[in-house]
């Protein structure tokens, strides 16, 4: 069976005795048995992983089979936290076969482990790496159509025909202000703390439903106009699907409606200028650094932002994250990206390709080739960081490589350009400025709005 370890790893172990923790979770010392040198088995929850550890490497155990105690996955992770020196090597289950191991254990079974050697550097993370650039790069492509329509729209006048032209797919257009900017990280930083302290199936499921609701209009959004004229049989089509929670199969489906979301969220909310950028981004910077690392040993325990992504005691995971599975390791383990390492710099993304319409810049002459391949980059310097575990095992703040790779970048090439100028006043954009062979159709001409200005 796949297994972790925590301190070392092993091929084999020896055949040793099935006992079951007392307590069962193993939140406190073990009583009534002699584990030495035994297999003991372990119930999910009420404390986290490096406790049970703690519990069981006090009590010689030497190896521990921590089964859940719900159907669906669970991610096992020390976060950093676990016992130093321990030579305890942990196992994680399913449901199903904990509650076979208990009828075993009361028969007197013994048991051995195999854990396969695993290279740290998995295909999945690569899958990971190339759905997030797709989604960035797609959608300050899809925002650029969206300004070259209504550089169109302006161009054609103000005629009846026009302005229905306009109306088809429209959406309004929310632009971040300063206040906005900062507003947002003091609303993530509560938002945070929220959900790690209240937590609990109730509003799990309410979140899972809001999202659900969000993505459908997304993917709507995204296909609906496109399968009406190439599949117009799917019109009217009703399908009963069945309902499952924490269905390793499933990930492929939430991704797409996480992508989905993700594209009509940088397609509705806009960065003015770069100055807005400039405060947005290093603000979210310092975020991700304080929740993953400065967080922990400021006040202590895990990081809140792990504990979040990953379910922490409540066992209940947000769709918050792009997962793709591990596909040469374990099958509960999964390469993850939180939406808000896609979302932010794609912002940035989406006001470098409108820049580069309005100022008719192509290729290289632009500023979204360099910008995205600064984001790729950062997105592999992200996995060479979880690679040499720097910081510790908790994961990786993502934006520490992502804001200097995207930003950083964006800013030296504007100032070498003398463009930084007019990128950090931001004038309002003339849409009669814009290129005319960027002028294509698109699925909608936006309206500008305000946001939190």
């Amino acid at each position: 069976m796949p297994a972790s370890a925590s301190g070392r790893t092993c091929s084999y172990t020896e055949q040793m005795p099935l006992l079951v923790a007392e307590p069962l979770d193993a939140c406190r010392p073990l009583e009534a048995h002699n584990y030495a040198g035994s297999a003991v088995l372990v119930s999910r929850g009420a404390c986290s992983f490096a406790d049970k550890a703690a519990a069981l490497q006090a009590a010689n155990a030497s190896l521990a089979i921590v089964y859940n105690d719900a159907p669906g996955c669970m991610v096992m992770a020390t976060n950093g936290s676990g016992p130093a020196n321990s030579s305890l090597v942990a196992v994680s289950v399913s449901s199903a076969t904990g509650a076979l191991l208990l009828t075993e254990a009361a028969r007197g079974a013994s048991v051995s482990a195999w854990a396969p050697q695993y290279s740290r550097l998995d295909a999945g993370a690569l899958v990971l790496w190339a759905i997030a650039v797709a989604t960035v790069v797609g959608a300050a492509l899809w925002a650029g159509h969206d300004y070259s329509r209504e550089a169109l729209s302006a161009g054609a006048g103000a005629d009846t025909e026009g302005e229905e032209k306009a109306a088809v797919g429209s959406v309004e257009v929310q632009e971040i202000s300063v206040v906005g900017a900062v507003v947002f990280v003091v609303f993530a930083s509560t938002m945070l703390l929220l959900l790690f302290f209240f937590l609990n199936h109730v509003f799990a499921v309410v979140l899972a439903v809001l999202f659900s609701l969000a993505s459908m209009q997304a993917l709507v959004a995204l296909f609906a106009a496109a399968l009406a004229r190439g599949v117009p049989t799917l019109q009217g089509l009703a399908l009963q699907l069945p309902l499952a929670t924490g269905s390793g199969w499933a990930w492929p489906l939430q991704d797409l409606m996480g992508v989905a979301l993700m594209l009509l969220i940088l397609r509705q909310f806009r960065l003015p200028s770069i100055k807005v950028a400039s405060v947005l981004l290093p603000l979210c910077f310092l975020y991700d650094i304080f929740w993953v690392f400065l967080q922990p040993l400021l006040i202590g325990g895990p990081s809140v932002m792990v504990q979040v992504a990953t379910g922490g005691a409540s066992h209940e995971m947000l769709p918050v994250l792009l997962l793709v599975p591990r596909l040469q390791g374990p099958p509960s383990a999964y390469s993850m990206l939180g939406y808000g390492d896609v979302v932010l710099p794609g912002l940035l993304l989406v006001y470098l390709r409108i820049f580069d319409v309005q100022h008719r810049r192509r290729g290289l002459r632009g500023y979204l080739p360099p910008a995205a391949v600064g984001y790729a980059t950062g997105l592999l310097l992200t996995y060479g960081a979880l690679y040499l575990s720097l910081g510790g095992d908790q994961g990786q703040p993502a934006l520490l490589y992502l804001v200097p790779c995207t930003l950083g970048l964006s800013l030296v090439l504007a100032r070498l350009r003398g463009d930084l100028g007019a990128m950090w006043a931001g004038s309002a954009p003339d849409p009669k400025a814009a290129d005319p062979l960027d002028l294509a159709a698109s699925p909608g001409a936006p309206e500008r709005g305000t946001l939190l200005a």
